[in-house]
């Protein structure tokens, strides 16, 4: 057992080392370095980008390309595949209404469960080989898929048998939706006119 000598030592050396780290503020005057940026020189650098007409970018010099797509490509896809699928299932239920057939839910409700797989390839697909196309020449491609698509659920409805277009209007319906959303507001107006422009002089209608 230590005796009292030994504890006094040992309280006398943590005394000592305790009074031994200066208790003072940090030398405020000496030179910043260069190199590191507060949080007001980054906002100062940033007002001034934008008083010159210059977007931000991050902080590794790179520009946010995801700022559209919060998401990801793939959930971006997910979601715009689940209002697809919504979007046939409910033209394959009016189609069946418009022809006074029985809505045959049994047969209805799988087959929409197995278009949005086949919905959704689609959508990743064609998201990943536009991305590398000039976006004039993604547009064109979308504006003759949607022209297209158009004209044959246009011809269709008007030409062919009640079972045709039972099979060929929620597909086609999906794919002129999903064409024309994909366009900017000037293109999608174009392709809508000229379908329209084909069921004129066709003598076609909707109803």
């Amino acid at each position: 057992m230590a005796g009292p000598s030994k504890r006094k030592e040992r309280r006398q050396a943590a005394a000592s080392a305790s009074t031994s780290v200066p208790l003072s503020h940090p030398d405020r005057s000496a030179p910043r370095d260069g190199k590191a940026k507060t949080l007001y020189d980054l906002a100062a650098e940033r007002e001034q980008l934008l008083s010159n007409g210059t977007p931000f970018s991050v902080a590794d010099g790179k520009d946010d390309e995801d700022d559209d797509e919060p998401l990801g490509p793939l959930a971006a896809c997910f979601f715009l595949a689940v209002s697809l699928t919504m979007f046939h299932f409910t033209l394959d239920v009016l189609v069946h209404n418009q022809y006074r057939q029985s809505i045959e839910w049994g047969m209805i409700a799988p087959r929409t469960l197995k278009t949005f797989p086949v919905i959704l390839a689609l959508l990743y697909t064609a998201r990943r080989l536009t991305t590398a196309l000039p976006a004039l020449l993604t547009q064109l491609l979308f504006v003759g898929l949607s022209v297209g698509a158009g004209c044959y659920l246009i011809r269709a409805s008007n030409v062919d048998d009640y079972y045709a277009v039972m099979k060929r209007a929620p597909p086609l319906g999906a794919l002129w939706v999903w064409s024309v959303v994909e366009l900017r507001l000037g293109w999608a107006l174009l392709s809508l006119a000229v379908d329209y422009t084909y069921m004129y002089l066709a003598g076609y209608s909707f109803w």
